[in-house]
């Protein structure tokens, strides 16, 4: 065997043949990972929007539904300031939960910094899995899951 040397720059190609590999690797090793794969319609795309009475949208939440997996990851919750302190985000998460289960989905994940709204999803039951500090400085990341 050759002494390996070592290549910095960048290459689609190369990068794409890493991908490869480890995908083959993950699929012989879990057959969720391999069947996800083949899945056209995995994630589903899920969004739920908020209107006020002249039909502007004051918020929304955007998430997908990882259906061979069954679960529901939340990407974007967002109430304009106004509305917000009148459980608008909380009837959105609501809605965007039950969707979830509605594809299948038996758990929920979401991220968010620590300026952003962790208490408000540990009130709704989510519990934290992670936290990566000073991503970015002076910030928490928080990552949070909870039984659907």
């Amino acid at each position: 065997m050759d002494k390996p040397t070592i290549q910095i720059g960048l290459s689609q190609e190369n990068a794409d043949h890493l991908i490869r590999r480890l995908q083959a690797f993950n699929d012989a090793n879990h057959p969720l990972v391999a069947l996800f794969r083949t899945q056209t319609n995995d994630p589903a795309p899920l969004h739920i929007f908020a209107r006020d009475g002249e039909d502007n949208v004051i918020g929304g939440v955007i998430a997908k539904a990882w259906i061979t997996w069954k679960w529901l990851e939340i990407d974007i919750l967002w109430v304009d300031e106004p509305y917000r302190s009148q459980k608008l985000g909380s009837k959105l998460m609501d809605e965007m939960e039950q969707l979830g289960r509605e594809n299948g989905c038996t758990r929920s994940r979401v991220s968010t910094w620590s300026f952003q709204a962790p208490e408000f999803y540990q009130k709704r039951g989510y519990e934290i899995y992670g936290e990566l500090h000073d991503f970015p400085e002076g910030i928490t990341d928080y990552r949070l899951w909870k039984n659907l």
